[in-house]
């Protein structure tokens, strides 16, 4: 006896939902996406497909994309999310720390000559083992085939800056605190061409990090955070290379007038513009950095919930109560016969 086929108001077609819904493709069958829908491995738009396809780009199953982001991947992925997220934001912390006006740091610094070499290190372990927990891939099948160049990018890059950092570091204190020539001559070979290489290191790794955490934002569906996170990266990743190309600017401006002996025209303009640009660059840098690590208290957040909440089980909803009804009756007429 088929009880959906007696009940006459059982309806032939599936619904057309306007909201994805995991429990609504196991309870009504495939239907068409009404309403944006990112996919959880590639951030593709999946309006007007049908919900047991998959992804034209990446080949990723539409009905884990309906489920969202977070509660498709599992929670040990989301709880290394934000183990990699709390560990960028110590970095971010430690790279503000080592930016300071080195007045500020003077109480600090002469408890050993080594402690910025310690903060600087400190920072940069915090930042590659971070983006390498926050870019490695979902155990449970997840593709994301199209950020594949961006991951390694990421990881690549952040993992330059952060090789070249102690190293420039360790030469500072070797050089003008240890007095060995060969660190001091490189120094200024790190000052020169190295330092212009270091800048776009620098600003790649920023700018892929933020790209990969934008990436997040868009395939849990969160607007606002995706848009927060792009506005974030270029504030950073353009005050920081200001900065950059205005101290480089003023190095090489020394250099030539030591090696001239004189200053000429450009000495008094170069006094009242370089010094006020970086000051209001390293000001917008760190503004941008506190919203930075705000941000990485969001995604923390989001990530540690669902890591806490373990894997979710749908459960459908009590059947029609002439289902129930019918059921029953025929429960209890082959109890009868027996």
């Amino acid at each position: 006896m088929n009880l959906a086929s007696s009940n006459d108001n059982t309806p032939t077609d599936p619904p057309r939902l306007t909201t994805p819904d995991a429990a609504c493709v196991a309870l009504f069958g495939p239907h068409e996406l009404q309403a944006e829908t990112p996919c959880i491995g590639c951030g593709y738009d999946l309006r007007g497909l049908s919900s047991d396809a998959r992804c034209p780009e990446c080949g990723e199953a539409i009905e884990r994309s309906l489920r969202g982001f977070l509660n498709a991947v599992p929670p040990e992925y989301a709880r290394r999310l934000a183990w990699g997220t709390v560990l960028l934001l110590f970095g971010v912390a430690l790279d503000l720390l080592s930016k300071l006006p080195r007045a500020w740091l003077l109480p600090l610094l002469t408890l050993n000559v080594w402690m910025d070499f310690v903060l600087v290190c400190a920072q940069s372990l915090a930042s590659v083992t971070g983006i390498w927990l926050v870019t490695t891939r979902p155990a449970d099948g997840v593709r994301q085939s199209r950020g594949t160049a961006l991951r390694w990018i990421a990881r690549i890059a952040v993992t330059l800056n952060a090789a070249y950092k102690p190293a420039f570091t360790l030469l500072i204190l070797l050089g003008y605190g240890g007095g060995m020539d060969w660190a001091m001559k490189l120094v200024a070979l790190f000052m020169s061409p190295v330092a212009c290489a270091w800048t776009l290191i620098a600003e790649a790794a920023i700018f892929a990090t933020l790209l990969w955490f934008g990436k997040l934002a868009k395939r849990m569906a969160h607007r606002r955070l995706e848009a927060r996170t792009r506005l974030v990266m270029w504030g950073l990743g353009v005050s920081l290379a200001l900065w950059d190309a205005l101290v480089l600017v003023t190095f090489y401006y020394v250099r030539w007038a030591r090696a001239s002996g004189h200053r000429g025209v450009i000495g008094p303009l170069m006094d009242n513009i370089t010094g006020p640009s970086v000051g209001a660059m390293r000001i917008a840098y760190f503004l941008f950095a506190i919203a930075w690590g705000l941000l990485l208290l969001g995604y923390r957040r989001r990530f540690a919930a669902r890591g806490a909440r373990g894997n979710p089980t749908i459960r459908p909803p009590a059947p029609p109560s002439e289902v129930v009804q019918g059921t029953s009756e025929l429960q209890d007429t082959e109890t009868q016969e027996l």
